[in-house]
């Protein structure tokens, strides 16, 4: 063989070794994985919305209008402890979510169901929007995100604040860190929802079993209609979008 040829062959050999130890690194290599997007369809406002609707109550009456206990999991709705912060977001999750979500479970870890659920993880305070979770620690509270006040203070709905296992919308400041962890299960729209009064939202359920919610826009001009609403298409199912219902309330 001349040596041309001899260092053509050679040369290629390299090449070839060159490639081999690329893709090998390449194997070898972890690709970094994205973050899980939220996997519900359904607009993120509308767990609050809903959560709203029980300011006053007992936290448990959400469990009997979603017909699952938040505390057990089991049935009916409306068991000792529904009343409790997380079993109360479990229930307006599973109503929210059209009884596609639920955060029950985990074994004791609180954050976990979040993640089974593919549920977007909020680490940015500026980024919080209504309808957002945050969860401190592992059963130290659980609330739902409604407004921004200003900063780090945002208008929060939840149920047992107070320990008395009924549901209140207040102000708090919020901090995100290892122990206290925001997530969205929803989707974010540009609606209407972001304009409602914190305190007037009211929820019912219809003669068929669909739930439906009712809210003022505070914001209104006087004289011009201010009421809205959204229901479920269906018992149990996906919700429509903010309807305008002509008529005024202050």
């Amino acid at each position: 063989m001349s040596r041309k040829r001899l260092r053509t062959s050679q040369e290629t050999r390299r090449w070839m070794l060159a490639f081999v130890i690329i893709f090998a690194s390449l194997g070898s290599m972890r690709i970094a994985e994205q973050p899980a997007a939220a996997v519900g369809s359904y607009n993120n406002a509308n767990i609050a919305d809903i959560a709203l609707g029980y300011v006053g109550q007992w936290g448990g009456n959400a469990c009997i209008n979603a017909g699952r206990s938040g505390y057990t999991g089991g049935t009916p709705g409306g068991q000792q402890y529904d009343g409790q912060c997380r079993a109360f977001v479990n229930c307006i999750v599973w109503m929210a979510s059209g009884k596609t979500q639920w955060l029950g479970g985990g074994a004791g870890d609180y954050f976990k169901r979040f993640y089974d659920l593919g549920a977007q993880q909020i680490t940015d305070i500026n980024a919080l929007a209504r309808g957002d979770i945050v969860q401190s620690g592992h059963g130290v509270h659980t609330y739902i995100i409604v407004s921004r006040v200003s900063g780090s203070t945002f208008n929060v709905v939840d149920s047992n604040h107070s320990l008395d296992e009924k549901v209140q919308t207040y102000n708090r400041t919020v901090v995100l860190d290892a122990n206290n962890r925001a997530f969205r299960l929803g989707t974010l729209f540009g609606e209407f929802n972001s304009t409602i009064g914190n305190n007037s939202v009211a929820v019912s359920t219809s003669t068929n079993g669909r739930l439906e919610v009712v809210g003022v826009n505070t914001n209104q001009p006087v004289g011009q209609s201010n009421i809205y609403h959204k229901w479920q298409q269906s018992p149990g199912g996906n919700w429509s979008g903010w309807k305008l219902v002509a008529g005024y309330l202050k």
